[in-house]
């Protein structure tokens, strides 16, 4: 299965989630994929016909490809000192710190690549600590700035050792960009269509937030393919937001 059949399938199951839900009846086995310029689901609606959805997600990319770097370095720095080190040093960094959470402190803009990096030449320097170090270390060390800026030793009393790192920035609000991009978007079918919004990962600002900006950006609907904006979380499987033509 490729990226787009995998990406067919995908909105296939949310739209099928919202059906379940909706103030309205899809008759069965009505659901079809649709490849572009036809908005991606067409289905039979009891006493409306055939509609179109367009589906888009409400997610903020820069946000979650943060939080991506996140998981990915601590999952290096967690592996490293275990499978990385030769048997010694990992016997030695395990015994040093088997209490311990270390916060490695990168600078924000920084690739996981670079971060590699820098962790190779600071686990030697960790190595040759004193037992029992407990505070900031490693600060503005000239081998690991600017990537890396300082390293947190926190005697909390773990069973082994817990690497940590930052996430960084504030989770921004996606909703007006992402309709405003599918109201800017020709579609070619002759029936009609309808904006399906959904939200994945239950990350958004809060909802008076993001449900201010669908206001302003919908009442902009008249100017746009669709007749209809709808709002689905598809984690706790709710409407949370409509408006129509």
């Amino acid at each position: 299965m490729d990226q787009a059949e995998r990406q067919a399938e995908d909105e296939r199951e949310i739209f099928e989630a919202f059906a379940e839900i909706a103030p309205f009846t899809v008759l069965p086995c009505s659901i079809e994929s649709r490849k572009s310029p036809a908005p991606d689901i067409l289905c039979q609606i009891e006493n409306r016909g055939l509609v179109g959805f367009e589906l888009t997600e409400l997610i903020d990319q820069a946000y979650m490809a943060r939080i991506g770097l996140m998981f990915k370095t601590k999952q290096y720095l967690n592996s490293y000192w275990q499978s990385k080190l030769n048997a010694a040093d990992s016997m030695l960094f395990r015994n040093k710190y088997s209490d311990t959470l270390l916060h490695f402190e990168y600078s924000q803009e920084t690739s996981l690549k670079e971060r590699k990096i820098a962790a190779k030449k600071a686990f030697p320097k960790l190595l040759h600590l004193p037992n029992n170090s407990d505070g900031e270390f490693l600060k503005s060390d000239p081998e690991l700035a600017p990537v890396l800026q300082w390293i947190q030793i926190s005697r909390v009393g773990l069973v082994e050792p817990i690497i940590d790192v930052s996430s960084y920035g504030r989770l921004g609000d996606p909703t007006a960009q992402a309709i405003t991009k599918k109201f800017k978007k020709n579609y070619e079918c002759d029936y009609p269509i309808e904006l399906l919004a959904h939200i994945n990962w239950g990350i958004m600002p809060h909802e008076e937030v993001w449900i201010a900006a669908a206001e302003k950006i919908a009442s902009q609907l008249s100017d746009s393919p669709f007749r209809r904006v709808w709002i689905f979380d598809n984690t706790d499987k709710k409407i949370k937001y409509a408006y129509e033509k």
